[in-house]
């Protein structure tokens, strides 16, 4: 049955990708090598385009797949979840055929040369990708999502044991690599649901329903996480074909969501925005009575417009758990839904109507940790303070920050005031920014803003000295050289502060005066030697070891005297 199988992921794969993938570098081969090459592209494509609902056309553009790509068949990012694909894909005719070792583990090598930065290894085509990738891994909150694509049912033990040594170790400090297993089976799940299938959910069972029927039908009402656990189980991202965002990677937002649903399920509704819901039409089945506790209704060509992080959380957490251990909590959970039908007599332009609604409901601003920060009347005194000093301090997220010579905001006082705390602080705001903001009563918080306004600008003026030699020490690295610059200004910047935290003071200083004396571009350039020699004993890739709190610590307890 697998050629069976593997035949229609071919027929498939080849509809879609006929005529768009390049494959200039097989002119003059072997039209079988040629047909392999394009098989091995395609499903690579495909993998990507089921997991993000991204156009081909946009897809194929970050093929890599050639001489010299060192394993690495595509690289795509999806801006909006902040996610990094890393695709190697084997096209086996048989689909009987785990990815052979050597293949996998050179996939590997090359996945730690990226995060390195050593593009001198790949081909043209991933060189010229060079400028972006160092941009985006270095990126905050960033996750990079490794993808094997084959048409075998599934991985033999030692590929298997390769990949999960290989994410334990990345790993080790928190959560940044994801593996994500395409395989045959996999591969047929994602055609028999389709990309762009038309979704119905019947029997959608709305308690404490409310109706509105002009101009547009719509109900409102109540449906438990089992109802939700089941739509995902069915249809997966196919449930939000008309959502701007689509399902963001695992996020702060994700984990409070999955934090709620595991300690407290009576309390979802009070902490959760709901659910918006778009459809063709609304069928009201007929009940006895004219109770409103409960309706059953038919939904027909469904899309979640807004909603799909609890959706998907809610999914993903019973499809890890298991249905029926997750029953118990799910059916604890209540989650506000609104259904809104698209179609009306009197309205011809459907189309018009669901941009309208979908861009509206999503426009609405996400309240971030950071902005619980200006509850804090500290916060509000610094702020009066600088200004005294004709010194703005953005504390409130705004589109009118100016970030000048006399103007500075709550992230960049977070991050300095950070590196200048200790290394633990350092690390802190390095991996997990958000964390810090997120409880204005914990010493985390604490620790950092219990300074004077005057302190605080001083210290904020110091980071921005030790950043532009960063920047022009960087500017002049390659390869592991400028990835350990990149993925370690922060633990660079507190190596920094320890030489000059004591002669920063509460009054107005001249910054130069603090450095005088110290040749920061030397003492930069002697800590990434050193920590070229510490990373490689360490064993670890470079982003790794700068999120590790106990790598982070012991290299800063060997460096701090230089």
């Amino acid at each position: 049955m697998s050629i069976l199988y593997v035949n229609q992921i071919k027929r498939a794969i080849e509809t879609i990708y006929k005529g768009i993938i390049d494959l200039s570098d097989y002119d003059g081969k072997k039209q079988d090598e040629k047909k392999d090459a394009f098989l091995t592209r395609a499903l690579c494509a495909y993998s990507i385009q089921s997991l993000t609902g991204a156009e081909p056309i946009d897809i194929v553009k970050c093929i890599t797949d050639g001489f010299d790509d060192n394993g690495i068949d595509a690289i795509y990012y999806k801006e909006e979840a902040n996610t990094l694909f890393l695709v190697q894909s084997k096209w086996n005719h048989t689909g009987t055929k785990s990815p052979e070792l050597g293949a996998v583990d050179k996939f590997i090598t090359g996945i730690t040369d990226i995060i390195s930065f050593r593009f001198e290894k790949f081909n043209k085509k991933i060189k010229e990708m060079q400028n972006d990738l160092e941009e985006i891994l270095c990126k905050k909150g960033l996750k990079i999502k490794v993808l094997l694509a084959y048409t075998g049912p599934q991985l033999s033990k030692h590929v298997k044991d390769k990949i999960e040594s290989f994410l334990e170790t990345q790993n080790s400090s928190n959560e940044l690599f994801y593996f994500e297993n395409i395989n045959q089976g996999k591969l047929l799940m994602f055609l028999h649901k389709g990309l762009n299938e038309n979704v119905d959910l019947d029997g959608v069972i709305l308690s404490e329903w409310g109706k509105k029927e002009t101009p547009h039908l719509a109900y409102s009402g109540f449906v438990d996480g089992m109802q939700i656990a089941n739509w995902w189980s069915d249809h997966g991202v196919n449930l939000f074909s008309r959502n701007i965002r689509m399902l963001l990677a695992d996020s702060d937002i994700n984990e409070e969501i999955k934090e709620t649903i595991l300690k407290e399920p009576d309390m979802f509704w009070y902490y959760n925005n709901g659910i918006t819901m778009i459809c063709e039409s609304i069928g009201k089945r007929v009940a006895n009575g004219s109770e409103r506790n409960y309706g059953m209704f038919d939904c027909k060509n469904i899309s979640i417009i807004n909603g799909a992080q609890t959706v998907g959380t809610i999914g993903k957490y019973a499809e890890s758990t298991g249905l029926d251990k997750a029953q118990k909590k799910l059916e604890k959970i209540n989650v506000q839904l609104r259904i809104i039908s698209t179609s009306s007599s009197e309205f011809k332009q459907e189309e018009i109507l669901i941009d309208r609604i979908t861009k509206s409901n999503n426009r609405q601003n996400k309240i971030e940790n950071r902005d619980f920060v200006s509850l804090d009347i500290n916060q509000k005194t610094i702020k009066n303070e600088l200004s005294l000093l004709k010194i703005n301090y953005y504390v409130m997220r705004s589109e009118e920050i100016v970030i000048d010579e006399k103007s500075f905001d709550l992230v960049e006082s977070t991050r300095s005031l950070s590196n200048a705390l200790n290394i633990t602080a350092s690390t802190l705001v390095h991996r997990e920014p958000s964390k810090i903001w997120s409880d204005i009563n914990h010493d985390r918080y604490k620790s950092l803003f219990s300074k004077s306004a005057i302190y605080i600008w001083n210290i904020v003026q110091c980071q921005r000295i030790i950043d532009n030699v960063l920047k022009e020490v960087k500017g002049n690295c390659k390869g592991e050289d400028k990835a350990i610059i990149s993925y370690g200004e922060d633990f660079i910047s507190c190596l920094m502060f320890n030489k000059i935290k004591t002669r920063v003071s509460n009054n107005i200083i001249g910054i130069d005066e603090v450095f005088n004396g110290i040749d920061i571009k030397n003492y930069i350039l002697e800590v990434r030697d050193l920590l070229k020699n510490e990373i490689k004993r360490i064993g670890k890739g470079v982003p790794t070891v700068f999120k590790n709190y106990t790598d982070c610590e012991n290299m800063h307890d060997k460096l701090v005297e230089m």
